[in-house]
């Protein structure tokens, strides 16, 4: 299996990159044979609290480097210390201390892909808190969707990870997984809430179209369709992440 790996990302309108609160790991887009485990995510930090961004990043790479989702879920107290000493690490103005220790919250979308024994074939897994959502493409159709599945499910208070241990007691309540196979051909898209939501309603709207989001193999194309949906109202202003893999036969196989 060849994998064609994409990262897509703008800030809400307005603001700079710099300002831009989703991650998603890896970063930059790349092209390779596919390892035995490959991991991705995308998360997307909350606007209301400060460094949701950081946070963000931080549960992006962690995801992307744990051997497995009780790993990283066994990582969240380590992330949280490094989140709380990188915040610390230089003085802030009171107003944003007292805000600071109310944590970060983000959603979280991970990955996992993993290669079967037909080299055609792979598996994959899927950890979910929040409204961040997997897309999983046949013949540029939508084959399955995750966690959320329509429009009308989204909604402005998603359940969020948090850096504050008691902001998340009850986060086995909220967790979201899923496994299913994934043949050469398919595509799987990692999408941050604003972009979901408005990839739910064009498929609604005609279940007939392809995927929307197939002509979108740029950063200026991506930057093109995310400006001129904000312009028509469609799709929300907010941070914008697309992550997306494009799985293909190794070369040889039938």
């Amino acid at each position: 299996m060849h994998i064609t790996l994409q990262t897509f990302r703008l800030p809400k309108a307005g603001n700079t990159e710099a300002e831009c609160e989703d991650a998603s790991w890896p970063e930059t887009g790349e092209e390779r044979e596919a390892p035995r485990v490959l991991r991705a995510a995308v998360a997307d930090g909350a606007t209301e609290t400060l460094f949701s961004g950081l946070w963000a990043s931080l549960l992006t790479r962690a995801y992307s480097y744990a051997p497995s989702h009780a790993a990283f879920l066994n990582a969240l107290p380590a992330l949280r210390a490094d989140w709380q000493q990188r915040i610390e690490a230089n003085p802030l103005p009171w107003y944003a201390e007292e805000k600071a220790r109310s944590g970060a919250f983000a959603t979280l979308l991970g990955l996992t892909l993993k290669t079967g024994h037909a080299r055609d074939v792979t598996y994959y897994e899927c950890l979910a808190v929040g409204d961040s959502c997997l897309f999983h493409m046949r013949d540029a159709h939508l084959f399955r969707a995750f966690p959320l599945t329509r429009a009308a499910d989204f909604n402005n208070s998603p359940y969020l990870l948090a850096s504050h241990p008691l902001r998340n007691a009850d986060l086995a309540e909220h967790l979201r997984s899923t496994a299913h196979r994934a043949v050469a051909g398919d595509t799987l898209l990692l999408l941050t809430d604003a972009l979901a939501h408005w990839f739910l309603q064009a498929i609604e709207a005609d279940p007939a179209r392809p995927d929307p989001l197939r002509n979108v193999t740029t950063p200026d194309a991506f930057a093109q369709l995310v400006q001129q949906e904000r312009e028509a109202h469609r799709l929300r202003n907010d941070d914008t992440t697309l992550l997306r893999l494009t799985l293909e036969a190794a070369i040889g196989t039938t």
